[in-house]
């Protein structure tokens, strides 16, 4: 072995004592905003950031609309039992022949960065997911549009005024609230900021987390829409 090879074999094993993994460098703790301090997993691959996924885990519910409705037991109409599901997804009464379908509910949220390529997520206060991270949005109430509802949860989350936000990506989630599993379709845009001076930990958040997008791990995301979504989000980053 020659003299250069034996000198670069001691680099790099004083790169592995000091760092863990060579060509990882140690793991930064991102700036947080009325929470915690978190140290995000990273991993690098094929020049970029992106997040180890194998290790995320996620609780497996059962198949929703059969949950659902097997909480109703009387007819609202009519008060008979029991009631009788139809295809999987709707219930009827065979006594006055009240038909109700449980249909799937819309969600928006907005993945923010700011001019420094930074991420605002909050720390939810409250089941399900809570402890966990989300961007901010929530339900679309009826009546609104989707731009309208994805507005308003921001400003009602975080405290911030969106300007333009770009449809990034779209998946189904289960959304389990006291017991039952309600199926939902989570619609998730990407929107930049300036700065997030004005932003403060309000409606359902513990507190707010601000950290560069290379560096959120998928596994500590609240619902497994949201790790795919952000998932997404960093692949196109990374081109």
């Amino acid at each position: 072995m020659s003299a250069r090879m034996v000198g670069r074999s001691a680099s790099v094993a004083e790169r592995r004592t000091r760092g863990g993994v060579v060509g990882m460098p140690r793991l930064s703790s991102p700036e947080t905003v009325g929470g915690k301090r978190d140290a995000f997993g990273r991993w690098r691959l094929a020049g970029c950031w992106r997040q180890r996924l194998g290790s995320v885990r996620f609780s497996v519910v059962r198949a929703p609309f059969q949950t659902h409705l097997a909480a109703f037991r009387h007819c609202p109409t009519c008060g008979r039992a029991p009631l009788e599901t139809v295809e999987a997804k709707a219930v009827r009464c065979g006594a006055c022949g009240f038909l109700y379908y449980f249909n799937t509910a819309a969600a928006a949220a907005a993945f923010i960065e700011d001019a420094a390529g930074r991420l605002l997520l909050v720390r939810r206060d409250r089941e399900p997911g809570k402890g966990r991270l989300a961007p901010p949005g929530g339900f679309i109430d009826a009546g609104e549009t989707v731009a309208e509802a994805l507005r308003r949860e921001v400003r009602e989350e975080v405290g911030l005024e969106l300007g333009e936000a770009v449809f990034l990506v779209s998946y189904p989630n289960h959304y389990r609230y006291r017991g039952i599993d309600y199926p939902t379709l989570d619609l998730f845009f990407h929107a930049r900021v300036a700065d997030f001076g004005a932003a403060r930990a309000l409606d359902e958040a513990e507190g707010l987390v601000v950290a560069p997008l290379a560096e959120v791990a998928a596994d500590q995301m609240a619902f497994p829409s949201m790790a795919k979504a952000l998932s997404f989000l960093q692949r196109r980053d990374c081109g």
